[in-house]
């Protein structure tokens, strides 16, 4: 059974977690985990950091596989109430540089965690991500990641903490800045006033929705509320609100946030920190199936906004936004959405796991819809014009019961049920062109996909095609009444042999009342959006059988 599957690669010393489906890789990923190394974290083999129950510091790495991770980030205190050593920062970063090992698949981020205090109100803490090569990055020194020059939170202004960051990157390799549980009601929150110039997306384009801390999502929110309270200007749904909030393009990440040095443990609360009462969540990066699996793959990931957040469970998931019949797009990114039309969603899951998957939700501004189940693994839902909101992702909830069966996993959250975040997707309201004719929805394109197919085009006079969008098709439409052979030169049925088209050509639907041509071969598929499929041809056995039309048989020539 999947189950057992899943619970015999969490315990392996040797497997790693990616899964992979329709064509895309999917790795998994703890962006925020301390060690003894910090002044508040614990680590077995350091001495007088472990008041609790800590594992080693020189088994991160393997902490790390045994919990399923395919990257990880050790993100130490480098300044602030809980600031490490110089000489403590170098052990840790030596042991991240040394378990970087892209050849069998596993990835290390040097990191920190960072404090900004910007004067009128602090901006909160950052995990800060680092994708230099381990020769660019081995002679790093704590000093060289605290803005100001030593262990003080104060920086003068919001435009200095991205200037920071373009200093890491220039120095060090490409460098990102992760707003860390933005939620949180005390000056530990994130002042998203800081994050709305063209450098701050750059440097932060995404956010960690999910930690020990509790989900930061929003402040209504039922699953896993913060433990101190929830800052609803530092909510993820208040960055992201265009109206009530900043308006910010981010996506979803996530880190376990724990303080024993165990990277990826979701499955238990922390052993050092045990006032935060969850297990944390986990980043899953998507890549091509054939993209190299590399530190500069992840920092790609992350800038595209393809990563989405777990509670725990991998599992792949795959988002489709379409209109009219056409791809508008996937996680993450921003979509021209055709104005006056519906938007159609779907989610996909692999299909032997969707016994699992308990409900699948669309959200939004001021926006939640319950997706519909179309056959294993698939979720759909059509969301009317008048109700589209700026943005939307989808939510998965899961059987964690049924998910971690057999596996001792007491997350100190709500055991019953797992959660599965995708990053959002933008629909911007356009006059959509799609196909590139020269002509939208608006201007009458019948046809948005397809550009053989406009108001501008002139009608084929075969099949079932309207290829100038004026409702007629065939000897119906005027342009094409003065052709020998309106419709087209194939037999259809009723013909007289000849070759040539006659009043006995046609088939009377008595019902519908409408002349309709039906070929031999059966009517052609139209494109959506376009009128031309007639009721004749779907119901021509019922209406036969019924005696409402008749045929007249050709006779065959030998």
């Amino acid at each position: 059974m999947t189950s057992f599957i899943f619970y015999f690669s969490f315990l392996s010393q040797s497997a790693l977690a990616a899964e992979f489906f329709e064509g895309q890789g999917f790795y998994l990923g703890d962006l925020h985990a301390h060690t003894g190394v910090s002044g508040d974290g614990g680590s077995s083999d350091l001495e007088d950091t472990c008041t609790n129950d800590c594992a080693a510091l020189a088994d991160v790495k393997q902490t790390a596989l045994d919990n399923g991770l395919d990257f990880m980030t050790l993100s130490e205190h480098v300044n602030g109430n809980q600031v490490t050593t110089n000489e403590l920062y170098a052990y840790a970063l030596e042991a991240i540089l040394d378990s970087n090992d892209v050849e069998n698949g596993f990835i290390t981020l040097p990191g920190a965690e960072v404090w900004f205090g910007v004067e009128g109100g602090a901006d909160g803490h950052k995990t800060l991500l680092m994708f230099g090569s381990n020769d660019e990055l081995s002679d790093l020194e704590m000093e060289d990641l605290q803005h100001e020059g030593g262990e003080t939170a104060d920086i003068s202004s919001c435009e200095a903490i991205w200037e920071y960051a373009k200093e890491l990157s220039s120095a060090w390799g490409p460098a990102l800045l992760i707003p860390h549980h933005p939620g949180l009601s005390s000056g530990m929150g994130t002042k998203w006033e800081c994050h709305n110039s063209p450098e701050a997306q750059k440097y932060s384009p995404a956010v960690e929705t999910y930690s020990e801390h509790g989900n930061s999502m929003d402040t209504h929110t039922n699953y896993d509320v913060v433990w101190n309270g929830t800052n609803h200007e530092g909510t993820v749904s208040h960055a992201l609100d265009p109206e009530d909030g900043e308006g910010l393009r981010i996506g979803y990440v996530g880190g376990t946030d724990s303080h024993d040095t165990r990277p990826g443990g979701v499955c238990a609360t922390d052993g050092e920190y045990t006032h935060h009462p969850y297990g944390g969540g986990l980043t899953v990066a998507v890549l091509d199936e054939d993209e190299e699996f590399t530190r500069s793959a992840i920092y790609s990931a992350i800038s595209e906004r393809r990563t989405y957040v777990t509670s725990g469970p991998l599992m792949p998931a795959v988002v489709e936004y379409n209109s009219g019949g056409v791809y508008l797009g996937g996680m993450g990114e921003e979509v021209g959405m055709p104005e006056g039309q519906d938007l159609d969603v779907e989610v996909r899951v692999p299909a032997e796991w969707s016994e699992y998957v308990t409900s699948v939700q669309l959200r939004g501004n001021g926006f939640e819809f319950q997706m519909q189940a179309m056959g294993e693994g698939v979720f759909v839902i059509t969301v009317n014009e008048h109700d589209l909101p700026d943005y939307v992702y989808p939510m998965i909830v899961l059987d964690g019961e049924a998910w971690y069966e057999g596996v001792d996993c007491d997350d100190g959250g709500d055991d019953l049920e797992q959660r599965i975040w995708l990053s959002p997707t933008w629909l911007d309201g356009v006059a959509a062109d799609l196909d590139s004719d020269g002509y939208t929805f608006e201007d009458g394109d019948c046809a948005d996909d397809d550009p053989s197919v406009s108001p501008g085009a002139a009608e084929v006079c075969y099949g079932n095609i309207d290829a100038d969008c004026d409702g007629l098709i065939g000897p119906r439409d005027p342009d094409c009444a003065n052709l020998e052979q309106p419709w087209n030169d194939r037999e259809t049925i009723g013909n007289d042999g000849e070759g040539s088209s006659s009043s006995s050509d046609f088939i009377e639907d008595q019902e519908i009342g409408e002349p309709n041509w039906i070929e031999e071969s059966g009517p052609q598929s139209s494109p959506r959006g376009c009128s031309t499929i007639n009721a004749a041809t779907s119901f021509l056995p019922a209406l036969l059988g019924l005696g409402l039309i008749g045929l007249r048989r050709r006779e065959d020539t030998v």
